[in-house]
C-alpha cells in the first residue's frame, strides 16, 4: 500500500525538478557613510556555503563577508491569528560581513548580488550618504535619543507590533522634517511616521499607504523633547523591514516653478513646500535666484534652500531648453508655445487636462517627454499627438518602469501640432506640478537590456535580449562586446545590430566542462553618430526596488550564472493532512528520487520560502538521508500554541554535495514541487503547565519558590523533566535545580535561586518535556542551519521525540533594604 501511495505522489506531483537558487533580502545596517568602514549583516534565503557575493559597479567599494550563515530565523511572537498570520515572509539567515566606503564614493546607491550553482539572486541595495549616521539600538526599550540633528538612523521592525522611536531637542524653534526611505531599499514596509511631545500629546502623522515611502514636516518648539515613531500600517514585522529615517531642521519643498532650470544660466524659481517662511502649517511659497552649474553631463542639480529655520535640499531638473512656467488654468483653449521648450504646468482647477500648439516644418523629428513621477509629483500623466488636420499621431500612457510618458514623431506635413497631457490621477496642488520637454531628439542610441541576471546550465545556452532605443534619424548598425564572460562560456564574435534594426539575441552557450562560477559581464555598443565613435553600455532594470523617481532601477551589470542540474527530487510522502498534538513531534515521511550518476546522502532541512499556511514557528532539524536510501520520516515539531482551526504547512529542501567539471565543491539545493507541502492539523496537547501567581516579587540573592500545576495526557505513561529557562541577560545568575516528576504527580514546587546583583522585572520560563523513544529517527546534523532550540536537537539526537510544554512567569527581583 505504502509503495502504490508512493508511486501516486511521485506520478502527479514531482514530475520536474525544482531548484531553488539564492536570493537576497535586506542588508543591515541599510546605509552608511562615505570614507567609513560598515559592519553589515546580509540577510538571504536559500544560500549555501559555495555562494559568491558580488558588488556591482566600479565605484571602489568592497565587500568581505566575514563570517558563515546563521541559522534559519523564524518569525518570533507576537503572532497574528487568523487569516492574517497566512502569507508568511521568508526565513532569513544572516552573514555577517563588512563594507568599505571609500570618502570620495558619491551619495546615492550602491548594488550587490550572490549566485551559486543552482543559479543568481536578485538585487540587494545600500545607501551611501555624507551626512551623519546612527544605528538603531534595536534592544532599546526606552525612546533612543538622536543628540544632533541632522542624522540618519538606520533600524528595522524586526517583530509584528513592533515600534521604534526616537528623541530628540533642537535649540530654536521651527519645522523639523522626518524623511522615511523603506521601500526605496526594497522593503515591503508601509511606514507610519507619528510625532508626540515629552507629556504624549500627539504633534503630527503621515503614513505610507501607496508605497513610496514618507515624508512629514511639522513644527517644533525649542527646548521640548520630542518623540518620533516608526511603525508598519498594518503593524507587521519581519527582519527584512529596514528602513532609513533622516530627521533634520527646517521644511520640505513640494514642487518648483519651473520644474526645470537651464544650465549656466541664473533662474527665478518659487519654491513650493511648508516651513520655508513661517511656522504655521500652511504652504509657503519663497523665491530665489538660483545659479545652475554648467557641467554638461549633469542631469539634475541638489541645490539646498535658505530658510529662516535651516537648508532645505531640492533636487530640480537641469535643461539645455529655454524654459516656461505658467498655471494653464481650466481653460480648454490650447496655449501656443515656441519650440523647443520645456514646460512646468499645474493642474490647479477643475480640468484634467492641459493642451499646447507649437509649428513644425514637414519631416521635423520631435521628442516629447511627460515628467511628474521623476519630478517627485504624484502625477499620473498621458501624452497624445494630434496633427494639424486633427488625427492621432501618437500617444503614450507610461514607459517602462514609469507612471511618466514619451513619445516621438516626424512631423507629416507643415502646421499646427497639438499636445495634450491628461492627469490621470485626480491629485491637485501642491502635488499637480509636471513637466513637458518639447525638442527635436538628437542623434543617439541607448541599449537596454531584458534582464539583469541570466543562469546557464553546463553544456546548455540562453539567450540575452537586447533592444536599442534609437533617438532623432540614426538609423547606423551597432557593433556590440561582450565582456566579463568566464572561461567556458562564450558569446558570438561578431555581434552587430543591423542598420535600422531594434533588437538582438545574444546567444551564450556553456561548454560541457565548463566551472560552476558566475561573474559579472557588461554589453556595450559602438557606433558612427556625426563623423564621431561613440560607445554606449547596455543597462538592465531590476524591480524590487521602489523609487520616487523611478519604479525600476538601472544598472549596467548582468550577473551571469553558470549552473548544475539537481541531482534529486523531494517531496512528502503524505498524500493528505496527519493531525498532530500540539507541543509534540511528529515523522513526516519524505521519499527521493536519485539521479543515476549522484550515489551521496543528502542534507534535508527546512525551505527558507515556505507556503502560505506556514505559521507561528512550526520547524524540524538538519537531517542526513544516507546514500542507501531513498525514503526517511523528518521530525516536525509543533509548538504547543499552534491554533487548532486550520492546517499548517511545511516545505524541506535537498542539499547534495557535488563537483563541478573542474573539480569545485558545490551544493545543489532541491525544494518540494511549487503547491506541495506536509500537511498538518493541530489537535488538543498531550501536556500543559500552569501556574496561579501573577506576578511575585523576590529579594534578589534569596531563593524562592514557584508552584507548577501540570496536567497531562494519559498517553504520558513515563516520568517528565521540569526545568528553568532564564533569559539570556540572566543565564548564570539565576539558577534553579531541574526536576523529574513521575507520571502520576501533577503540582510541583520549581526552587529558583537569583544571584544579588539580579534586579528588576524579568519574564522566566518554566519548561517540561517528555520523551518517546523512536526508531524511526534519522541522523540529526548539528549545523547552524537548523531554526530548532539546542535541547530540541539534543533530544532527536538521542532517538526520542519532544513533548514539550511552557509557562511563564514575571519576577521583580528587589535588593534587600540596608542592614537586612
Amino acid at each position: 500500500m505504502l509503495g502504490l501511495l508512493v508511486a501516486i505522489v511521485w506520478s502527479t506531483l514531482l514530475m520536474a525538478q525544482t531548484v531553488a537558487p539564492p536570493e537576497i533580502s535586506y542588508i543591515f545596517p541599510p546605509g552608511g557613510r562615505a570614507g567609513e568602514t560598515v559592519d553589515v549583516v546580509l540577510g538571504t534565503y536559500d544560500v549555501t556555503p559555495d555562494a559568491q557575493f558580488f558588488l556591482l559597479g566600479d565605484d571602489g567599494a568592497k565587500l568581505e563577508v566575514t563570517g558563515t550563515a546563521g541559522p534559519l530565523l523564524l518569525h518570533g511572537t507576537p503572532y497574528f491569528s487568523g487569516p492574517k498570520g497566512y502569507y508568511p515572509r521568508p526565513l532569513p539567515r544572516e552573514i555577517p560581513a563588512t563594507l568599505y566606503l571609500p570618502a570620495d564614493l558619491p551619495e546615492g546607491r550602491i548594488y550587490w548580488q550572490i549566485a551559486n550553482a543552482n543559479g543568481s539572486s536578485n538585487v540587494g541595495t545600500f545607501v551611501v550618504s555624507h551626512s551623519v549616521e546612527v544605528v538603531e539600538e534595536e534592544k532599546n526599550t526606552q525612546p533612543q535619543l538622536l543628540t544632533n540633528l541632522p542624522v540618519t538612523v538606520s533600524g528595522r521592525l524586526v517583530n509584528n507590533e513592533e515600534v521604534d522611536r526616537f528623541a530628540f531637542r533642537i535649540d530654536q524653534s521651527g519645522p523639523v522634517t522626518c524623511d522615511l526611505t523603506a521601500r526605496r531599499l526594497g522593503s515591503s514596509l508601509h511606514g507610519v511616521i507619528e510625532v508626540r511631545d515629552e507629556t504624549g500629546r500627539f504633534v503630527a502623522d503621515v503614513v505610507d499607504s501607496v508605497g513610496s515611502d514618507a515624508q512629514l514636516t511639522f513644527f517644533a518648539e525649542a527646548d521640548r523633547t520630542y518623540i518620533v515613531s516608526i511603525r508598519d500600517l498594518d503593524f507587521r514585522g519581519h527582519r527584512s523591514s529596514v528602513y532609513r529615517l533622516a530627521v533634520r531642521t527646517g521644511g520640505q519643498v513640494f514642487a518648483t516653478l519651473p520644474a526645470a532650470g537651464r544650465k549656466g544660466e541664473t533662474c527665478e524659481f518659487e519654491f513650493v513646500g511648508m516651513g520655508l517662511v513661517t511656522r504655521q502649517a500652511k504652504l509657503d511659497r519663497k523665491k530665489y535666484a538660483v545659479e545652475f552649474p554648467t557641467d554638461p553631463d549633469l542631469k539634475t542639480f541638489d541645490y539646498h534652500l535658505e530658510t529662516p529655520f535651516g537648508h532645505v535640499p531640492v533636487s530640480i531638473l537641469v535643461s539645455d531648453l529655454p524654459q516656461v512656467a505658467h498655471d494653464a488654468s481650466d481653460s480648454n483653449q490650447p496655449k501656443v508655445v515656441n519650440v523647443p521648450v520645456g514646460l512646468t504646468g499645474i493642474f490647479s482647477g477643475q480640468s484634467n487636462q492641459h493642451r499646447y500648439r507649437f509649428a513644425s516644418s514637414k519631416g521635423q523629428r520631435w521628442s516629447i517627454q511627460a515628467m511628474a513621477q521623476r519630478i517627485g509629483s504624484l502625477l499620473d500623466v498621458s501624452l497624445t499627438v494630434t496633427g494639424p488636420d486633427g488625427q492621432s499621431l501618437a500617444d503614450n500612457d507610461d514607459l517602462p518602469g514609469t507612471t511618466d510618458a514619451g513619445v516621438e514623431f516626424s512631423a507629416p506635413t507643415d502646421g499646427l501640432y497639438e499636445v495634450t497631457v491628461k492627469n490621470l490621477s485626480g491629485q491637485r496642488p501642491p502635488c499637480a506640478v509636471y513637466y513637458i520637454a518639447i525638442e527635436p531628439p538628437p542623434d543617439n542610441f541607448t541599449l537596454e537590456l531584458s534582464q539583469q541576471r541570466i543562469d546557464i546550465p553546463i553544456g546548455g545556452k540562453a539567450e540575452l535580449e537586447l533592444n536599442v532605443q534609437r533617438c532623432g534619424n540614426f538609423d547606423e548598425a551597432i557593433d556590440l562586446k561582450v565582456h566579463g564572460l568566464l572561461a567556458g562560456i562564450k558569446a558570438p564574435a561578431d555581434l552587430v545590430v543591423p542598420k535600422n534594426e531594434n533588437k538582438i539575441k545574444i546567444s551564450l552557450k556553456s561548454a560541457t566542462d565548463a566551472s560552476s562560477l558566475a561573474s559579472v559581464i557588461k554589453v556595450t555598443g559602438t557606433a558612427a553618430i556625426g563623423g564621431a565613435s561613440v560607445t554606449r553600455l547596455a543597462r538592465a532594470a531590476f524591480g524590487n526596488i521602489v523609487s520616487r523617481s523611478r519604479a525600476n532601477a538601472l544598472v549596467s551589470s548582468v550577473l551571469v550564472s553558470s549552473t548544475m542540474e539537481p541531482v534529486c527530487k523531494v517531496g512528502p510522502e503524505e498524500s493528505d493532512e496527519r493531525t498532530v498534538h500540539r507541543g509534540s513531534t511528529h515523522l513526516g515521511g519524505v521519499v527521493f528520487e536519485k539521479s543515476n550518476d549522484f550515489g551521496g546522502s543528502l542534507l534535508v532541512q527546512m525551505a527558507a520560502k515556505q507556503p502560505f499556511k506556514f505559521r507561528q514557528g512550526a520547524m524540524g532539524p538538519d537531517a542526513i538521508l544516507p546514500a542507501v536510501t531513498s525514503h526517511f520520516y523528518y521530525p516536525l515539531f509543533m509548538p504547543e500554541g499552534l491554533e487548532t482551526f486550520d492546517a499548517y504547512r511545511i516545505s524541506l529542501n535537498a542539499v547534495a554535495e557535488v563537483t563541478d567539471p573542474q573539480g569545485n565543491h558545490r551544493h545543489l539545493v532541491t525544494t518540494f514541487p511549487s503547491g506541495v507541502s506536509f500537511g498538518i492539523t493541530i489537535e488538543g496537547a498531550l501536556l500543559r503547565l500552569s501556574h496561579q501567581i501573577r506576578e511575585m516579587t523576590v529579594v534578589s540573592g534569596q531563593r524562592c519558590e514557584l508552584p507548577i500545576k501540570i496536567s497531562r495526557s494519559p498517553k504520558l505513561k513515563g516520568p517528565l523533566k521540569l526545568e528553568l529557562k532564564p533569559p539570556p541577560e540572566l543565564v548564570g545568575r539565576l539558577n534553579a535545580e531541574s526536576l523529574e516528576v513521575s507520571a502520576g504527580r501533577d503540582e510541583v514546587l520549581i526552587a529558583i535561586s537569583s544571584a544579588m546583583d539580579v534586579e528588576g522585572e524579568h519574564t522566566l520560563k518554566i519548561r517540561a518535556t517528555a520523551l518517546q523513544r523512536s526508531e524511526q529517527i534519522p541522523e540529526i546534523v548539528e549545523m547552524s542551519y537548523s531554526p530548532l532550540d539546542p535541547d530540541l536537537q539534543s533530544h532527536l539526537k538521542s532517538g526520542c521525540l519532544p513533548i514539550m510544554s511552557e509557562t511563564r512567569v514575571t519576577v521583580r527581583f528587589e535588593a534587600a533594604a540596608a542592614g537586612g
